[in-house]
């Protein structure tokens, strides 16, 4: 409204160059605000795309104000720390559970042989007292150790699956 106001009372002054002064301003005005706007809008819908966990998008700078484009590209590179954070925790992740399961698999195959020896053992009458009790104790041992193994390995063997 104030600014048909100005057009107005220029035209009434009589000043045609007054007048062509205050309509460029105004139309200079609108299009600077509405690409501020514009620009804050690319902005927000960045800022959005983040806090819900996306950092694979980008905020297109191309043709931003500069000092919104400074905040844009601010932006963009908290995105690009934050994907290098996440994929080195996988790359981390995908060594451990490869050296569990590696460490689970050369421990299962010793401990397959102890356990079979042992049963081998238990199934002899001929042994002193003192032997089957050495022999009952690494049964015992040997088993606790397979299901610890069993347990270790199957969730992380999941998690590297999924």
């Amino acid at each position: 409204m104030a600014g048909i106001t100005e057009c107005v009372l220029t035209v009434v002054s009589g000043s045609e160059i007054a007048f062509l002064t205050v309509l460029i301003s105004k139309i200079l005005g609108t299009i600077i605000i509405a690409r501020v706007i514009r620009d804050i809008s690319k902005l927000h819908m960045g800022i959005e795309q983040m806090s819900t966990g996306g950092v694979d998008g980008k905020i297109n700078t191309k043709g931003m104000m500069l000092p919104i484009k400074m905040e844009a590209d601010s932006l963009n590179n908290i995105s690009d720390g934050m994907k290098k954070a996440v994929e080195s925790q996988m790359k981390s992740e995908r060594m451990k559970t490869e050296l569990i399961t590696n460490v689970s698999h050369d421990l299962k195959t010793p401990l397959t042989s102890i356990i079979s020896y042992v049963d081998l053992l238990e199934r002899r009458d001929d042994l002193p007292p003192e032997a089957v009790d050495y022999i009952e104790i690494i049964s015992k041992k040997a088993i606790r150790l397979k299901l610890s193994l069993i347990h270790i390995s199957e969730p992380t063997r999941r998690s590297y699956i999924s």
